[in-house]
């Protein structure tokens, strides 16, 4: 790794400046060291840029909705897509920061954003605006006050992923008829393929490429797929 000095920064021109920041490594591809110490060193303009575009995509307006609605559904509690989607970005988020992969974090916050909707849950806003912090500090502190906070954010503890709420219960399974996609049916990945036989057959979507033929082979895959052969 080369160290950038203060003033050696002074000398790295606009458009290396914009590479460092993309990816951490310089023109000659030598890792040069912390973001924290490029937003403190690197041209204004560059900077303000680079994060005008983080807070773009991250969409902060949406987060800001999410605090400044009705504030009665804060304590209710999180429904088990809500935790999924919370605990899928804490692992994300967390794995980028350690591989320096600033911008595919980015792309995750906008995932969770828009999976959450109109989430006003502290059991989910709390730890997703922690999770924001070293990406978004000013506007993360005023969420982290208006969450009844006195205390600056970055105190609180960093949240951790929980693997239990990314466990999968359900399936989407692709029917097949005859070769050819005809229908998705979502099912708990518990049944069984004798289940899933008796049942898709009864599906509406189903029965209208039947034609009240009675297939002659129903092939289940568990977890992967079901074909229906005519």
């Amino acid at each position: 790794m080369i160290c950038i000095t203060p003033s050696s920064a002074a000398n790295i021109g606009e458009e290396d400046w914009v590479k460092i920041l993309a990816t951490g490594y310089d023109a000659d591809g030598n890792e040069t060291g912390t973001l924290e110490f490029y937003l403190v060193n690197g041209p204004d303009n560059i900077i303000t840029e680079w994060a005008k575009k983080v807070g773009d995509t991250v969409n902060v307006d949406d987060v800001l909705f999410s605090y400044e609605t009705d504030k009665s559904s804060f304590d209710e509690k999180a429904t088990a897509a809500e935790l999924k989607s919370l605990h899928k970005t804490i692992k994300k988020i967390s794995e980028d920061i350690e591989n320096f992969s600033f911008n595919t974090s980015v792309a995750a916050f906008m995932i969770c954003i828009n999976e959450l909707g109109e989430c006003h849950k502290r059991e989910i806003l709390e730890p997703l605006t922690i999770l924001l912090a070293p990406f978004a500090p000013h506007i993360t502190e005023q969420l982290w006050s208006m969450l009844g906070h006195e205390e600056t954010i970055f105190n609180a503890a960093y949240p951790v992923c929980e693997e239990k709420f990314l466990v999968e219960s359900n399936f989407e399974y692709p029917i097949m008829i005859n070769g050819k996609l005809r229908h998705k049916q979502v099912y708990p990945l518990s049944a069984t393929a004798a289940e899933l036989q008796a049942d898709i057959v009864t599906k509406p979507e189903v029965q209208r490429w039947l034609e009240g033929a009675t297939p002659k082979k129903i092939i289940v895959v568990p977890g992967k797929i079901i074909n229906i052969v005519m």
